[in-house]
């Protein structure tokens, strides 16, 4: 969005590629990015990774991020990751321990008194 020089959010400073976040509950801190795409396979994932610093996949949480900023409120975002990119076997992915991970951070946050 820099590059064709519209901000995804006006405002002081206008905010271009980078979202950024208020609320941090979960200890390890990686770069998310959206795209309108699913990388799918490896190359792919290494190419976006590359090209945007990014370490995570999301589209939704992109969405949240820009609506929290547009009205003002504080936000984070805490992601279980269940499959890395690469083959799609879903037998492979880890849908429960990635949502048992993200409670536990989430838990383990607001025990902390931090939020």
């Amino acid at each position: 969005m820099k590059q064709l020089g519209f901000p995804v959010i006006q405002g002081e400073p206008p905010l271009f590629n980078r979202l950024p976040v208020d609320l941090f509950p979960a200890k390890r801190r990686v770069p998310f990015v959206t795209c309108s795409t699913c990388t799918g396979n490896e190359l792919k994932a290494a190419a976006l990774a590359e090209r945007t610093g990014g370490a995570v996949e999301s589209m939704e949480g992109a969405a949240v991020v820009h609506v929290a900023r547009l009205m003002g409120v504080k936000v984070g975002e805490v992601r279980g990751i269940s499959n890395q990119v690469g083959d799609r076997n879903r037998g492979r992915w880890r849908v429960r321990e990635s949502a048992a991970a993200a409670r536990a951070a989430l838990v383990d946050w607001i025990e902390s008194g931090k939020c």
